[in-house]
């Protein structure tokens, strides 16, 4: 094998492995939804006694300009229902430059359809003005389970 036969063989295996990176990480947190816009953590957790579960995300805006988020959905289903802090529904969320929204119990948080998911994980996609987001793993929860310390998550 010549020096050159080495090289391109050398950058086939590099370009190769490179190719393969996004396809082994897709649905891993931190998801980046829009350029400078990540989710950081998301749980979602079944209403006990009730047909809806509740979603949780962390959402970080390193960005210099506000992102408006429009809606949150198991991959492939309909948008469920932004609700505030005071329990009425949202149209959406704005989230302010350089800022994070953290969804809380009794705070901003979303509701969606019981639906089984795969595994201890559920597929989720946000929608931001402008289009829906790449898939992400969101982490199920027991119903009635508490929430994870938000500071557990790394920045």
């Amino acid at each position: 094998m010549t020096l050159n036969d080495a090289m391109r063989l050398m950058y086939i295996l590099m370009f190769c492995s490179v190719a393969a990176i996004p396809a082994a990480a897709q649905g891993k947190l931190p998801a980046e939804i829009a350029g400078g816009v990540t989710v950081e953590a998301a749980w979602v957790r079944p209403i006990p006694g009730d047909s809806m579960s509740e979603v949780f995300l962390v959402v970080n805006n390193k960005t210099s300009s506000v992102v408006t988020l429009t809606g949150v959905r198991r991959a492939g289903e309909e948008a469920g229902i932004l609700v505030s802090p005071t329990g009425g529904a949202l149209e959406s969320i704005g989230i302010p430059i350089h800022a994070e929204l953290y969804m809380t119990e009794g705070g901003v948080r979303v509701l969606i359809p019981n639906t089984a998911g795969a595994g201890n994980t559920a597929e989720l996609q946000v929608d931001v003005l402008g289009g829906t987001t790449a898939t992400f793993q969101a982490e199920l929860l027991d119903a009635g389970a508490p929430l994870p310390d938000h500071h557990e998550y790394p920045h």
